[in-house]
């Protein structure tokens, strides 16, 4: 940013500055990547479509693609 352009907007930087780190989220200490995840089973269908639903949604009633038409089906591990 030019000199000129620093000096005319000088307040306005300062309280954005401020106001920047006033209001960040604080970033987690992750050390090694995530050690697990909570996005469900992965579903496709006879399409290939895939979705991510929970267990218990999957077993309670089936998933239709609206493309093909089929079930959305999960290898459960």
């Amino acid at each position: 940013m030019p000199d000129q352009t620093r000096e005319l907007y000088r307040d306005e930087l300062e309280d954005l500055t401020f106001a920047l780190v006033a209001y960040r989220r604080r970033e987690p200490n992750r050390k090694g990547g995530r050690k697990s995840n909570n996005n469900g089973l992965a579903a496709e269908c006879d399409c290939g479509r895939k979705i991510r639903v929970s267990k218990s949604v999957l077993k309670t009633a089936p998933i239709y693609c609206g493309s093909c038409g089929t079930e959305f089906r999960a290898e459960v591990k």
